[in-house]
Parts: C-alpha cells; sequence; structure tokens
C-alpha cells in the first residue's frame, strides 16, 4: 500500500515538475517563434470557424428572440438591458472571431496553387503526415519540411503586411479555445524540439 502511495505521489510531482519546465521554456521561446506557433495554430483551426460563426450567430437570434418576449410579456427594462448587452458582447466576439477567419482565408489565398492545396489536405481535411505522404508518394520527412517551408513563407508574407505577434495577440485576445490550443502547439513544439 505504501510502494503504491509512493508511485502516486512521484507521479503527481513529475508531472507538476513537467509542467513547469514546459511553462519555463515556453517563456523562453523567442518572438519569431512565437509567432509561427500562433499561425499553425491559427490554420489548424481554420475549418471550425464557420461553426463557431454559425453557433454565435444562434444564440445571438435565440437572445433576441427572449428579449422580444420578454419585453412583451413582463416590460422588464432591467433584465431587457442585460439582455441586450450580452447581445452587443456575442456581436463584438462574433466580429472578431470574423476577423481572425478572413485573416486565415487571406493567407490560403495567398499561398501558391500547389502549397493551397496541399495547405487544405493537412488543415482542413486534417489528412496526417502519414496520409499526405502516401498521397504524394514522398516520405514523411518530405512532408515534414514542406509543412515547415510553406509555414516559414507565410510568416513572412504575414510580417511584410504587418502582422507582428502582438498583432496576433491582440486578434485571439478572449478566445480561450484558440489559446488553449496554441498552448498544446507550444508544447508540442517543445517536446518535439527535444527542449524538455
Amino acid at each position: 500500500m505504501e510502494n503504491s502511495l509512493k508511485k502516486q505521489y512521484d507521479q503527481k510531482y513529475d508531472l507538476r515538475n513537467k509542467d513547469f519546465s514546459l511553462s519555463f521554456m515556453a517563456s523562453k521561446l523567442t518572438a519569431k517563434e512565437k509567432f509561427r506557433l500562433w499561425i499553425k495554430t491559427l490554420l489548424s483551426s481554420i475549418r471550425i470557424f464557420p461553426e463557431i460563426l454559425k453557433t454565435i450567430d444562434k444564440i445571438i437570434e435565440i437572445q433576441a428572440t427572449t428579449i422580444s418576449f420578454m419585453t412583451d410579456v413582463y416590460n422588464s427594462s432591467c433584465s431587457t438591458f442585460s439582455q441586450a448587452e450580452q447581445i452587443i458582447d456575442l456581436s463584438e466576439r462574433k466580429q472578431s472571431v470574423l476577423n481572425i477567419y478572413l485573416m486565415l482565408q487571406s493567407i490560403l489565398k495567398n499561398t501558391e496553387e500547389d502549397d493551397h492545396e496541399f495547405l487544405e489536405k493537412k488543415f482542413l481535411d486534417r489528412l496526417s503526415i502519414n496520409e499526405l505522404a502516401e498521397e504524394y508518394g514522398v516520405s514523411t520527412r518530405t512532408i515534414y519540411r514542406r509543412t515547415e517551408r510553406i509555414l516559414d513563407s507565410i510568416c513572412k508574407r504575414c510580417m511584410l503586411k504587418n502582422w507582428s505577434l502582438k498583432f496576433i495577440e491582440s486578434q485571439v485576445k478572449g478566445e480561450t479555445w484558440l489559446t488553449q490550443k496554441y498552448k498544446r502547439t507550444v508544447y508540442e513544439y517543445i517536446k518535439s524540439a527535444g527542449l524538455v
């Protein structure tokens, strides 16, 4: 019994230590690395943006209907004001999400045709490295290098448009789901680079 408890304690301690190491290493990344990881995160999220936009529209529609009903039945101005504020907040959030989505569409639109097709297969169709290698008849290493080359090219074009790390972070501010996805991308990068 004591061994089991000690093992659990050791595992918990190792996980805490590992999380601390990952957080520490993430804080040491350069702005260029962070920017690149944000671009990768956003591209890997592009396929869910239309669904998020539709969901926000549905919520706004439901809340607007609720306001209309409440105004007619209860004539409660305080509650109606609160509901209206929520709709305004959701509308602003929708605009923010739409801006990010349009930015990503612009990135895809400005890639070369072959690269555009590759990005669609990787990020929209979500083909794995192995599936891409099989489809293109190349090694997984070649697919990995091509992905890295395309990401480098995209980052350079984004910088030319003055899309800095600060700009990207300001665009995603408040989108917790994107921030969490970015953190996972950072941790995967740190692990794959052997920094931890």
